[in-house]
């Protein structure tokens, strides 16, 4: 559940930045336009389940024992 509320927070954050920036195309500003709302985002929450090779739930892990690669990199 939480992942949802993180990928619908990222998801509205990225659809503003699209908003913006079609907003900056437009030829003629619309009177008392809508302020341009910028984001940039260090930080983003990952939730894992590891499990074992009988599928049990592998508990109190920690962030030293995760790589988190984008792209291969």
């Amino acid at each position: 559940m939480e992942l949802r509320k993180l990928l619908f927070l990222a998801m509205a954050i990225g659809s503003a930045g699209v908003g913006a920036r079609a907003q900056d195309n437009n030829k003629t500003p619309a009177a008392g336009s809508l302020p341009v709302i910028k984001s940039e985002t260090r930080v983003v929450l990952v939730d894992a389940v590891v499990t074992d090779k009988k599928g049990e739930y592998v508990r109190d892990l920690e962030s030293k024992y995760f790589r988190f690669l984008e792209y291969n990199k």
